[in-house]
Protein backbone atom coordinates (compact mmCIF):
# COMPACT_ATOMS: atom_id res chain seq x y z
CA UNK A 1 0.00 0.00 0.00
CA UNK A 2 2.51 2.56 0.80
CA UNK A 3 4.47 1.83 -2.06
CA UNK A 4 1.42 2.16 -4.21
CA UNK A 5 0.82 5.69 -2.51
CA UNK A 6 4.23 7.10 -3.08
CA UNK A 7 4.51 5.82 -6.53
CA UNK A 8 0.94 7.93 -7.20
CA UNK A 9 2.80 10.52 -5.66
CA UNK A 10 5.82 10.76 -7.74
CA UNK A 11 3.83 10.14 -10.97
CA UNK A 12 1.58 12.91 -10.04
CA UNK A 13 4.21 15.16 -9.35
CA UNK A 14 6.19 14.74 -12.37
CA UNK A 15 3.02 15.22 -14.54
CA UNK A 16 2.53 18.26 -13.33
CA UNK A 17 6.21 19.77 -13.42
CA UNK A 18 6.17 18.22 -17.14
CA UNK A 19 2.48 19.87 -17.57
CA UNK A 20 3.94 23.24 -16.59
CA UNK A 21 7.44 23.08 -18.19
CA UNK A 22 5.21 22.59 -21.46
CA UNK A 23 3.66 25.55 -20.73
CA UNK A 24 6.97 27.71 -20.96
CA UNK A 25 7.17 29.05 -17.50
CA UNK A 26 9.78 27.77 -14.70
CA UNK A 27 7.08 25.84 -12.48
CA UNK A 28 7.49 23.52 -9.83
CA UNK A 29 4.56 21.52 -7.83
CA UNK A 30 4.44 19.47 -5.00
CA UNK A 31 1.47 17.48 -4.16
CA UNK A 32 0.47 14.14 -2.36
CA UNK A 33 -1.16 11.25 -3.38
CA UNK A 34 -3.68 11.91 -5.96
CA UNK A 35 -7.60 10.83 -5.17
CA UNK A 36 -7.34 11.18 -1.32
CA UNK A 37 -10.51 13.62 -0.62
CA UNK A 38 -8.82 16.05 1.59
CA UNK A 39 -5.18 16.40 0.57
CA UNK A 40 -3.49 19.53 -0.33
CA UNK A 41 -1.58 20.46 -3.69
CA UNK A 42 0.82 23.18 -4.75
CA UNK A 43 2.11 24.31 -7.63
CA UNK A 44 4.20 27.64 -8.67
CA UNK A 45 5.10 29.10 -11.94
CA UNK A 46 6.70 32.51 -12.77
CA UNK A 47 4.89 34.92 -15.08
CA UNK A 48 7.25 37.26 -17.11
CA UNK A 49 5.98 40.02 -18.62
CA UNK A 50 7.78 43.00 -20.71
CA UNK A 51 10.89 43.08 -18.21
CA UNK A 52 9.08 42.06 -15.17
CA UNK A 53 7.65 39.29 -13.23
CA UNK A 54 5.57 37.86 -10.67
CA UNK A 55 6.16 34.26 -8.42
CA UNK A 56 2.74 32.81 -8.55
CA UNK A 57 1.20 29.93 -6.66
CA UNK A 58 -2.13 27.90 -6.79
CA UNK A 59 -3.38 25.56 -4.36
CA UNK A 60 -6.04 22.56 -5.29
CA UNK A 61 -7.68 19.94 -3.06
CA UNK A 62 -9.80 17.25 -4.23
CA UNK A 63 -13.01 17.37 -1.95
CA UNK A 64 -14.33 13.98 -3.37
CA UNK A 65 -16.22 15.50 -6.10
CA UNK A 66 -13.96 18.32 -7.93
CA UNK A 67 -11.41 20.79 -6.51
CA UNK A 68 -11.19 24.08 -3.78
CA UNK A 69 -8.19 25.94 -3.83
CA UNK A 70 -6.50 29.37 -4.12
CA UNK A 71 -3.95 31.71 -5.71
CA UNK A 72 -1.77 34.62 -5.48
CA UNK A 73 1.46 35.96 -6.01
CA UNK A 74 4.49 34.81 -3.15
CA UNK A 75 7.05 38.07 -2.72
CA UNK A 76 7.13 41.55 -5.08
CA UNK A 77 5.68 41.84 -8.57
CA UNK A 78 7.64 44.00 -10.60
CA UNK A 79 5.36 43.59 -13.41
CA UNK A 80 5.02 47.23 -16.01
CA UNK A 81 1.95 49.28 -15.47
CA UNK A 82 -1.44 47.85 -17.15
CA UNK A 83 -0.75 44.17 -15.81
CA UNK A 84 -3.46 42.04 -15.30
CA UNK A 85 -4.68 38.45 -14.36
CA UNK A 86 -6.79 36.45 -16.19
CA UNK A 87 -8.79 33.10 -14.83
CA UNK A 88 -10.26 30.70 -15.75
CA UNK A 89 -12.21 28.34 -14.22
CA UNK A 90 -13.87 25.45 -16.09
CA UNK A 91 -13.90 27.41 -19.67
CA UNK A 92 -15.35 30.51 -18.31
CA UNK A 93 -12.73 33.17 -18.69
CA UNK A 94 -12.65 35.88 -15.66
CA UNK A 95 -11.49 39.06 -17.22
CA UNK A 96 -9.84 40.90 -15.26
CA UNK A 97 -9.59 38.58 -11.94
CA UNK A 98 -8.18 39.27 -8.09
CA UNK A 99 -4.54 38.62 -7.71
CA UNK A 100 -5.38 36.27 -5.00
CA UNK A 101 -8.55 34.30 -3.94
CA UNK A 102 -10.13 31.11 -3.54
CA UNK A 103 -12.13 28.90 -5.81
CA UNK A 104 -14.43 26.01 -4.58
CA UNK A 105 -16.33 23.44 -6.42
CA UNK A 106 -14.06 23.25 -9.81
CA UNK A 107 -12.70 20.93 -11.95
CA UNK A 108 -10.10 23.13 -13.67
CA UNK A 109 -8.76 26.50 -12.81
CA UNK A 110 -5.49 28.42 -15.05
CA UNK A 111 -4.19 31.43 -14.99
CA UNK A 112 -2.26 33.81 -17.33
CA UNK A 113 -1.22 37.47 -17.12
CA UNK A 114 -2.01 40.18 -19.68
CA UNK A 115 -0.88 43.55 -20.73
CA UNK A 116 -2.73 45.54 -23.39
CA UNK A 117 0.09 48.40 -23.87
CA UNK A 118 2.39 45.76 -24.49
CA UNK A 119 -0.02 43.73 -26.74
CA UNK A 120 -0.67 40.60 -25.14
CA UNK A 121 -0.80 37.38 -22.70
CA UNK A 122 1.43 34.75 -21.37
CA UNK A 123 0.38 31.10 -21.80
CA UNK A 124 -2.53 29.60 -20.07
CA UNK A 125 -0.94 27.98 -17.20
Amino acid sequence: MTKSLLRKSAVFTASLVAMTAVAGTGATASAKPDGEVGVLARACTTFYMGSGEVYFCKTWNWDGNDYDGSWGPEGPSDLPGGTYLQRREDGRKIDPSAWSGRYYDRDEVLFRVCNDLLGGCTSWW
